[in-house]
């Protein structure tokens, strides 16, 4: 009876396997990304890291209604602190994606993590030239326009925290993508 049902799971995730294989692609996209930061507290103050807009690429591969994608996103913003300043941010993400549905306009959800860096800054508290752990999470839509163009909309939250700070900074806003396909027809 073990073996049978060893079997049978062996089986369909072989099936599972081959049905996903039929749907493999490559997608990669241009992204803009209109963010609203937030406040953190060093022992002497605060940060305030103000809204920004955020240009960048993605790359992603997708096995049926999943896709793993690669962001990288560069901005510039104010950080209003004892000294106000302008600050370069950039980050990279790597994000699982689960598209709920396979029609040509789908719900989606993500999650995943990476890195912000912030460079050629200066405050009261010294320089804030680091990169940090972030992680982030959202939803939206994917509407695969023709065969292989998609556009791509969501509501994406980020957070981090810079070294010397008492809180992680969240930035969340929403994210627009146009991305063409590349079906691998394996």
């Amino acid at each position: 009876m073990k073996k049978n049902i060893i079997t049978t799971c062996v089986v369909m995730m072989l099936m599972c396997i081959r049905v996903s294989a039929q749907n493999t692609a490559i997608d990669v996209s241009g992204i803009v990304q209109q963010m609203t930061g937030g406040t953190t507290y060093f022992d002497k103050g605060n940060i305030e890291v103000k809204n920004f807009i955020g240009f960048g690429a993605g790359a992603g591969i997708n096995f049926d209604n999943f896709n793993v994608n690669l962001d990288f996103l560069f901005g510039s913003s104010a950080i209003k602190s004892n000294n106000n300043f302008d600050i370069q941010v950039a980050g990279v993400d790597i994000n699982l994606e689960y598209q709920f549905l396979n029609y040509q306009i789908t719900p989606l959800v993500f999650a995943g993590i990476g890195s912000v860096t912030f460079t050629d800054s200066y405050t009261g508290q010294g320089n804030i030239d680091e990169t940090d752990f972030s992680y982030n999470f959202g939803g939206g839509f994917r509407w695969t326009i023709a065969e292989k163009f998609y556009l791509k909309g969501v509501y994406r939250v980020t957070s981090t925290k810079i070294a010397g700070t008492t809180d992680a900074i969240p930035f969340q806003g929403v994210s627009i993508s146009l991305g063409y396909i590349i079906p691998l027809g394996i």
